[in-house]
């Protein structure tokens, strides 16, 4: 049941979801009164008013489902991708292992693979939310980069952070130091 409580990043945690159901709240009052008062109201019969509603229950449950379907498949597109990234690092891990790479630039390549990816779920993690996440890019990065030193503390190191820093998007800039890791190891 605490699913029902989390408001965190649901769309009712947004002030605009908020200022929209006051509209329809508000035109939905006015289209009432207006019906309520007019001189045709006596002509509107309950039978067609029931055809409308059914109508409506219908076609909002069609539009919900569309809503979920492509939702899902969003939600699982993007579980796919973060596992086929984890996936190639763990190939190439064996791949230097299978090739006789010397210990320190297997580690060092395994390091920057694993890198990439907790910076990425950091960086996306810091662009989502409401309102509150309005913030700059360097204020998201510099966010991105204190989780990473609560979850993985040793993972970069002082040097390769302050270059790192240097860039927006860190986590694709590490592949290009993997793939000239890799040219210079040819």
């Amino acid at each position: 049941w605490e699913a029902f409580l989390m408001t965190k990043g649901a769309a009712f945690d947004n002030p605009g979801t908020w200022k929209c159901m006051a509209y329809a709240t508000l035109l939905s009052l006015c289209v009432a009164a207006c019906t309520h008062f007019s001189i045709y109201a006596l002509t509107i019969t309950p039978a067609n008013v029931q055809k409308l509603g059914t109508f409506l229950t219908v076609f909002v449950g069609f539009l919900l489902g569309f809503f979920l379907s492509s939702s899902m498949l969003r939600w699982y597109s993007c579980t796919n991708a973060f596992l086929q990234l984890l996936d190639s690092v763990r190939s190439m891990q064996m791949q230097m292992i299978a090739l006789g790479v010397d210990r320190v630039r297997r580690e060092m390549l395994s390091r920057y693979g694993i890198l990439s990816a907790w910076l990425l779920h950091f960086s996306l993690s810091a662009q989502q939310g409401g309102a509150e996440s309005q913030v700059s890019e360097s204020a998201q990065l510099e966010k991105t980069w204190m989780w990473l030193e609560q979850a993985r503390p040793n993972l970069v190191l002082p040097e390769e952070k302050r270059r790192l820093l240097r860039h927006q998007e860190c986590y694709a800039l590490l592949w290009t130091w993997v793939a000239s890791l890799v040219g210079r190891m040819a």
